[in-house]
């Protein structure tokens, strides 16, 4: 018996049958690994990828000189506004910090009054 993992939850085990045949258990789960046997379904195969290019795909006139139908076009959907008041807070990044210095702060500012124009107090 040979154990080897391949995540550190699971734990598989290989148990030799035949030369080429092994069987490989984790739990209740067990599969049959025969080396000598197809490893992928033929149609993930090389032919089945390039048979679409072996013919030609002919070209597709733009959408202005496609014929009309008689169905109406269809509208876009009804937007509906949500209940309750829309959310008026920036909604930052992950990678945006939020320390002391990501605010607009007045500290240190000097404020002049509008009545006065004197400096130092509104």
């Amino acid at each position: 018996m040979y154990e080897f993992s391949i995540d550190i939850h699971m734990s598989w085990y290989v148990y030799p049958s035949d030369l080429n045949a092994f069987e490989v258990r984790n739990g209740f789960h067990s599969y049959e690994v025969n080396l000598e046997g197809t490893f992928i379904s033929t149609w993930l195969g090389k032919d089945k990828f390039l048979a679409p290019y072996e013919s030609n795909i002919l070209p597709v006139n733009g959408s202005n000189m496609w014929e009309s139908t008689p169905y109406t076009k269809p509208l876009p959907p009804i937007v509906r506004r949500m209940l309750g008041r829309p959310c008026m807070k920036i909604k930052r990044h992950v990678s945006e910090h939020q320390d002391r210095f990501s605010q607009v702060s007045s500290k240190g500012r000097i404020v002049q009054c509008q009545d006065c124009m004197q400096m130092g107090h509104n």
